[in-house]
């Protein structure tokens, strides 16, 4: 997710009426007791603090005004010099900024809490990276359960049909790409190679993707001009999956000077790999599963026995 663009799109698009899917998994009776008392619903939104250079949160400050207006919550954020839309804005869109959220009913935020930042009786809405039984994670469920707190994963939201409801969307994809490219050129930088990539940062240096794009002309320019090292090209980019993420991906991407390929062209692009084009351009190749494993006993592929037997293949 792309943290200097915006807010992640999922979390914050979530709806927060009474039926919507968020205030519907908080405990009836929770509700109904504050119904009673005619004291309204407290949402705290918490400071992400899992990496140095994270400036996401759960909702932004219009669905936190939103959420004022439609329920009568009231909200406390906590405060934050790093966060994409600065403590001033929350205030204007009505919430209150303190340190505390001992006082919310529900605890917002994005990545896994620190231990020792949770607290008890508390219900929290996070990705918890819990429920596939994550090893690194399995002191962070332990502590849930030390602490009586109810854990709400976004990642466990789904609707009727079982579809999930928060999911990774296009801008996981940005960041991906962003990132991945600032990655190459460092990477090829510790290998003794100078390349257009050097000039791309990571993506939370961005303040929009107006800028991302920009930087992107820029690098793609220098790769028409002066190519990339002879001793990386072709410069073969994989995509796998047609999702939101991979959309995201390629829209970054496609910035860049390049051809697509197929998996059938690529013997012949290992042949002519000195071929000039290739220093000025880079390939992009589309792929699905099918193009990548095989079935052990040689029969023909098939997504949903993929899906259920992914033992009965093998990557080829």
């Amino acid at each position: 997710m792309l943290s200097a663009l915006c807010a992640p799109a999922a979390p914050a698009r979530l709806r927060l009426r009474g039926s919507g899917p968020l205030l519907s998994r908080l405990s009836r009776a929770s509700l109904a007791t504050q119904a009673a008392t005619h004291s309204p619903l407290v949402i705290g939104i918490r400071r992400e603090d899992k990496n140095r250079w994270e400036r996401r949160v759960a909702l932004t400050p219009a669905h936190v005004k939103e959420l004022i207006a439609e329920t009568g919550a009231q909200v406390i954020v906590q405060p934050s010099n790093t966060r994409i839309f600065n403590n001033a804005s929350f205030i204007a869109a009505g919430a209150t900024i303190n340190e505390d959220l001992s006082h919310a009913d529900a605890i917002l935020g994005i990545k896994e809490v620190p231990i020792d930042k949770l607290i008890p009786s508390k219900t929290y809405v996070i990705f918890s990276h819990t429920h596939k039984g994550q090893k690194y994670n399995m002191p962070s469920l332990q502590a849930f359960l030390d602490k009586g707190i109810r854990l709400i994963d976004y990642e466990l939201m789904v609707n009727k049909e079982g579809k999930r409801q928060v999911l990774f969307g296009k801008h996981a994809g940005y960041a991906g790409m962003i990132d991945g490219l600032h990655g190459l050129g460092q990477r090829l930088l510790a290998l003794g190679y100078n390349s257009p990539f050097i000039h791309m940062g990571q993506a939370h240096v961005y303040p929009n993707l107006e800028c991302v794009h920009t930087k992107l002309r820029h690098v793609a320019d220098i790769i028409e001009d002066q190519g990339l090292p002879e001793a990386f090209a072709p410069m073969l980019f994989t995509f796998t999956g047609s999702g939101n993420v991979t959309q995201g991906a390629r829209a970054i991407f496609d910035d860049l000077p390049h051809d697509n390929v197929t998996v059938d062209e690529l013997p012949f692009i290992a042949k002519d790999r000195y071929n000039e084009r290739y220093r000025r351009r880079l390939l992009a190749l589309q792929v699905g599963a099918e193009d990548y494993v095989e079935r052990i006993d040689g029969g023909p592929y098939s997504r949903e026995e993929y899906r259920e037997y992914p033992e009965r293949y093998r990557s080829v």
